[in-house]
């Protein structure tokens, strides 16, 4: 296999994966309520997560907890996660990584001094980023 090859395939594989929304993201109450109303319309788990831009598993586990609360039960709020705050956003973690398809030589200290906003991390939490 030539670099040429290597190096296009690494781009598009990893430009897909930034298309993906994160596993970690929570579904606020506004969309709880839109796939409450939309399981009880039958609308499949599929479409619900097309129209939200979601993921079809995230959505079928809200799905089955919602169909197992009883009829009268409110909402289920999000439970406090334990754990440090990220210093970074998905945001500014997904700009970092598209910096990094442009200029895909550079060093973790160079990222750190070129890119707005990661200039109080350190070397290692860009690495553990990227």
């Amino acid at each position: 296999m030539h670099i040429y090859h290597l190096t296009t395939t690494f781009a598009t594989t990893h430009t897909n994966f930034l298309n993906i929304m994160p596993a970690s993201k929570q579904f606020d109450s506004t969309e709880k309520a839109k796939i409450f109303a939309w399981i009880s319309e039958d609308v499949p788990c599929k479409e619900i997560a097309a129209r939200l831009g979601r993921s079809v598993v995230g959505v079928r586990r809200m799905a089955r907890l919602l169909r197992n609360l009883p009829a009268a039960a409110t909402m289920p709020t999000a439970a406090k996660r334990t754990g440090r705050p990220r210093k970074t956003t998905f945001q500014q973690d997904e700009r970092l990584r598209r910096y990094l398809l442009k200029h895909p030589f550079k060093t973790a200290k160079q990222l750190k001094a070129e890119v707005s906003g990661f200039s109080k991390l350190s070397v290692r939490s860009i690495q553990v980023i990227l």
